[in-house]
Order: structure tokens, then sequence, then C-alpha cells
């Protein structure tokens, strides 16, 4: 028999979400290793399904990994399914429509947010994503990926779809 758990008014939930460094990627990292962080979501309802181990969050919601959120009209969220011995962990997130990423210095919008715990990444997509950088300007494309352990970002222009960036100079 499928469970299935409904919040009518204001949720907040918090969860843990596995983080993978590679070599390199985190300070003073020589080897892969994994550890888990914090992440909540806000929302205004919330339906969890035991089958599929989803929770699905609507209206208003937020997510918040370390110093990143995504907001967006709706948003799935996925769980590890682990043995009933351990806790499960985020996978990841889908979101859409409305998608807001804000990070320190920069918003990123979009129509479809998708948010990989063990990465630490965001893709956007639909609109089409446009991301607003107070250091380094104003970037577009068919498909935008964030990540949420530094500023990078990776650009998709696709087939007949340039990708543009706008970058400040300094006098």
């Amino acid at each position: 028999m499928a469970k299935r758990l409904s919040s009518g008014s204001q949720v907040l939930t918090s969860h843990l979400q596995a983080t993978s460094y590679g070599a390199g990627a985190a300070p003073s990292s020589e080897t892969p290793r994994r550890e888990t962080r914090p992440l909540t979501v806000r929302a205004d309802f919330l339906d969890y399904f035991d089958e599929g181990s989803k929770a699905s969050y609507r209206g208003h919601v937020k997510l918040q990994a370390e110093a990143t959120s995504m907001e967006a009209d709706k948003m799935d969220v996925y769980f590890s399914q682990l043995d009933t011995s351990q806790e499960s962990e985020v996978e990841r997130a889908m979101a859409e429509g409305h998608v807001l990423v804000v990070q320190p210095g920069r918003r990123a919008t979009g129509e479809h947010g998708e948010y990989s715990a063990g990465p630490g990444k965001i893709v956007l997509t639909g609109g089409p994503p446009t991301i607003n950088d107070v250091e380094k300007g104003f970037t577009t494309g068919q498909r935008l990926t964030l990540f949420v352990h530094d500023d990078r970002l990776l650009v998709d222009g696709g087939d007949g779809s340039p990708s543009l960036s706008q970058h400040r100079v300094a006098p």
C-alpha cells in the first residue's frame, strides 16, 4: 500500500543531501570525498509520496542549499533509496515555473530548474534562462549550469540559439 502525507499550510522541511567533491574541487582536497550537508525547503503545500520517495511542494517554494537558494511555483524533491537502517537523502529537485536562483552577487532566472545534490549544480532552461552577475555582467543561452560550491557557470547556446554575454570592463 502506497503511503502519502499531505500538509495544507506553510511548510518548512529540513533534509540532508549528499555532497561529493572531486580532487581539487574543495579547499585542501586532494582525493574525492563524500559528506552530507543540510538543505531546507519552504512552501505553501506539501504532498509526500512514499512510493518513489518524492516530495511535491507547491506555492512559493524555496529550496536553500548552503548560500544558494532556488525558488519556483512548484518543485518535486527526490530522495535516495537507502536501506532501512539509513535515513534517505535528497538526490535531486525539479523546479517548474518562474524559477529564480540567488547566489551571493548573482541572480539567475528560467522556467525550469534541475538541482543535483551530489555535484551541487543547478541547470536552468526555458525563458530563455539568464544570469546577472554584479562582477561579470549579463549572460543568457539555451541552458545555464550554475554550481553551489563556487562561482562557475557553464553556458550552452545550442543549435541556432547563440549564447550572449555582456561583461563589464573596468575603465
